[in-house]
């Protein structure tokens, strides 16, 4: 699934528990169960990335691989029995949670210091602890650590930046956040005037990562109270800087979330229900390629995977993102729009008993314009192609009169293919890898 803001969208609350078999439970204990529960929020199901909707959610884990941590998730029991036990699985790039963010202005020593509160992963959070007699303790991914993220206290420094983030602001006014020497994901939220003039005064925004809360439920300084008193919060000054500074062209997914792909038999009303939801609001592909590179010295160059959409307003009016980027790839160049566009991807896919199985490229634009659209790849008449995208790769979006106009000349070359494409990095799909080792889809 995208890297998806759900700042928006109305989530049940986690006070009503979630499906946990009994190894779950016999792992976690009635402390670690409540626990974790209370930093989830039923978003998307971590299996099929369809919303989880009304029903409980299956709340399963995985085995890090360290000794003492697990990755707690939510799926829909169709997509991932409550009752199966803790399976490993390697920490390698993978679709991500949702995610939510807001700004607020926050009263620290007579001052208010602009932040932005995010909680990086709705479905998903890890559990660690130091031995088997320990409380378990929900943690942040590592990274944010890393990037120079610390525990709110005495020591935190609230006028330095810290090294690993950056901020911008996009052309509505919205805040952006990237960390651009780590494939953590970029986030995003709106600003009200007020807050606008304090991060440009203070030349940042204060970050504020936590799972203890949804920001959505975040309305006075007292609901944030839980988060800062969690010891699970982490915290630091992202310094104000321009879109070129984020680096975000060549943006990636996070590497350390964990996604489990099963294949389950579903009823032909569930499966029928299902496609409509995948299909809500797409846009369907016209056509799928691959650009090889040929010549002395392209050994190294990987082929790059072409999404081909219609030009016309069977996609624009579902997806008015697309001709913005082709816009920015008139104006601009390819080289320079990528610099230019910050945009979160991802994969989703949908198995079809009895029919054809659908991927979905998820598309969320933060910069120079936001929004997001999805196109939709009837996923078995392309199967030769998926290989090349089914691990991190680069893809092409286009036309096909793009195409032909750059490439139709005897002479020409695989930069003049890349220059009819709005490019963008994609990471690695479970779900495709799924889909190919299910079908018995061969590379040809």
């Amino acid at each position: 699934m995208s890297r998806k803001d759900k700042t928006e969208r109305a989530l049940p609350t986690p006070s009503r528990g979630y499906i946990a078999g009994s190894h779950t439970m016999r792992v976690l204990g009635r402390g670690g169960y409540e626990l974790v529960s209370a930093c989830l929020w039923p978003a998307d199901c971590q299996s099929c990335g369809m919303p989880l909707g009304a029903a409980r959610p299956a709340l399963c884990l995985d085995d890090l691989g360290d000794g003492r941590s697990l990755y707690a998730s939510l799926h829909h029991v169709t997509c991932r029995d409550p009752e199966t036990g803790t399976t490993s699985a390697a920490v390698e790039a993978a679709e991500p949670c949702s995610w939510v963010a807001r700004t607020l202005l926050l009263p620290l020593s007579g001052d208010e210091v602009p932040m932005m509160l995010i909680n990086p992963g709705l479905e998903g959070v890890i559990v660690t602890r130091k031995s088997g007699r320990r409380p378990w303790q929900v943690i942040l991914d590592p990274r944010y650590i890393a990037a120079g993220l610390a525990s709110p206290g005495r020591g935190l420094q609230l006028d330095v930046p810290i090294a690993g983030a950056l901020a911008a602001f996009t052309d509505t006014g919205d805040i952006v956040v990237g960390f651009p020497d780590t494939t953590l994901a970029t986030v995003s939220a709106a600003t009200e005037p007020r807050t606008r003039s304090a991060i440009r005064e203070r030349g940042g925004i204060m970050l504020a990562v936590t799972h203890a809360v949804n920001p959505r439920d975040v309305a006075t300084n007292r609901d944030l109270a839980p988060a800062l008193e969690s010891g699970q919060t982490r915290m630091g000054l992202a310094a104000l800087a321009s879109h070129n500074d984020l680096r975000t062209g060549s943006w990636t997914p996070p590497l350390a979330q964990i996604r489990r792909a099963e294949v389950r038999p579903t009823t032909r009303g569930e499966a029928a229900a299902k496609r409509q939801d995948f299909l809500a609001g797409t846009v369907f592909a016209a056509a799928v390629g691959v650009v090889t590179p040929e010549g002395p010295g392209t050994e190294d160059i990987q082929p790059l995977f072409v999404v081909y959409v219609r030009d016309d307003d069977t996609t624009y009016l579902p997806a008015p993102q697309i001709r913005q980027a082709f816009a920015l790839l008139d104006e601009h160049g390819t080289v320079e729009a990528s610099h230019r566009l910050m945009v979160a991807t991802s994969w989703s896919v949908l198995d079809a008993p009895g029919g054809s199985p659908l991927a979905k490229l998820k598309l969320e634009f933060h910069a120079p314009f936001t929004g997001r659209c999805e196109v939709v790849l009837v996923a078995d008449q392309h199967a030769q192609h998926l290989h090349h995208v089914a691990a991190r790769s680069m893809i092409g979006i286009t036309t096909q009169q793009r195409m032909t106009a750059a490439t139709a000349r005897p002479a020409a070359t695989f930069a003049d293919a890349l220059d009819a494409c709005v490019l963008i990095s994609v990471a690695a799909s479970p779900g495709l890898q799924m889909l190919i080792d299910t079908y018995g889809w061969q590379r040809r």
